[in-house]
């Protein structure tokens, strides 16, 4: 659930498809790097919705899903996770 610079709210579904590259950095670097990712990625669509009028997120949800895999690739590689795709799904958006 995101909120929009225009006070609606909208629930976005995420699709990640991850492998881990190093067990070593999975395990140590991270306590859960599922959940980290998760809450990585929720944290990022939460802010830039913030800056969004509903009319502009539903419009450019490619540009946000790339700018939002560019973040959670940044973090992820340091904890030992290659994102092998990440994809906001357009079908699932919808208005609450």
């Amino acid at each position: 659930m995101v909120k929009t610079r225009d006070d609606a709210t909208a629930s976005v579904d995420v699709m990640v498809y991850m492998q881990v590259v190093d067990p070593r950095a999975a395990t140590y670097e991270i306590s859960n790097y599922r959940a980290g990712v998760e809450q990585l990625i929720i944290t990022v669509l939460r802010n830039r919705a913030s800056d969004l009028t509903l009319a502009d997120l539903f419009t450019g949800l490619q540009d946000q899903s790339v700018s939002l895999r560019t973040v959670v690739d940044d973090a992820a590689i340091r904890w030992g996770v290659w994102i092998n795709d990440l994809d906001i799904e357009r079908s699932t958006c919808r208005v609450i």
